[in-house]
């Protein structure tokens, strides 16, 4: 088995065109793309992911979208998280017609993930089960043929895990530490090297993905701003701002969804 534990948060198939908006780190992304091409900046590298390819975006690297006024692409997404955590210096590009098992594989996933999608809502249903073991079957695949690097460590691996059960409580580096039995700052130059960010930014952002996603799906500023643990709505929209560029009427009043 390539990985202990593998948990989607979202995945289906659309078509989106200039009301696509993304831009998130600690989430691992599988994109199928049907019809169109889209350009990507992966840690501020652009890649153009093109029609009949599927890639494989790590979660270690930061990820945002680069739109044209000409972008509408089809495609098939899978978020989701393991452990051992995926860290990669860039992406995977699988041409599935050149990779006739792979290409198989993907086209059952996709199919069950379409017919039972959580796009666009995030709750899990009946198929969330099959949909993880299909696509950790599509993984192992994946690792054959393109090596998908992990990281071992099992400390490191043991903070991700506790952070994204816990991101909506308050998470002290204290905490972590008992987690890991280090010293603080080895410990925090050991999560940098493996995330390429220090903890307490790997939390922000990770706990922004999460209240980005809850606009996006209709829930009321408050209600996301208290999901990852502010009280006053005017800090939340500062901070909010900061991280993403955007104030977070932008996006409830764009009506985006994730995808």
């Amino acid at each position: 088995m390539l990985f202990d534990y593998l948990n989607t948060y979202h995945y289906g198939r659309c078509v989106k065109s200039n009301d696509w908006y993304l831009k998130t780190i600690g989430i691992n992304r599988i994109y199928w793309i049907h019809r169109g091409h889209v350009s990507v900046l992966l840690d501020n590298v652009p890649y153009e992911l093109q029609a009949g390819n599927i890639y494989l975006l790590p979660q270690n690297l930061k990820f945002e979208l680069i739109l044209k006024e000409d972008t509408e692409v089809d495609h098939s997404f899978f978020d989701f998280f393991t452990l051992p955590a995926i860290k990669m210096d860039t992406l995977i590009q699988i041409d599935p017609n050149a990779n006739p098992l792979i290409g198989e594989a993907a086209k059952i996933l996709c199919r069950l993930a379409e017919a039972h999608q959580t796009y666009p809502s995030l709750e899990r249903n009946a198929y969330s089960d099959l949909v993880e073991s299909y696509l950790n079957n599509l993984l192992y695949l994946i690792n054959c043929d393109y090596p998908i690097s992990r990281i071992e460590d099992p400390r490191i691996n043991r903070v991700l895990d506790y952070i994204h059960k816990n991101y909506d409580k308050d998470i002290s580096l204290e905490t972590l530490l008992e987690l890991t039995n280090l010293e603080k700052n080895y410990f925090i130059r050991l999560f940098k090297s493996s995330m390429n960010i220090t903890p307490y930014q790997y939390i922000k952002k990770y706990r922004f993905n999460i209240a980005l996603t809850m606009l996006k799906h209709k829930s009321t500023l408050i209600e996301a701003a208290q999901k990852i643990g502010y009280a006053d709505e005017v800090a939340f929209s500062h901070a909010f701002k900061k991280n993403y560029g955007v104030a977070p009427s932008f996006i409830t009043r764009s009506g985006f969804d994730k995808s």
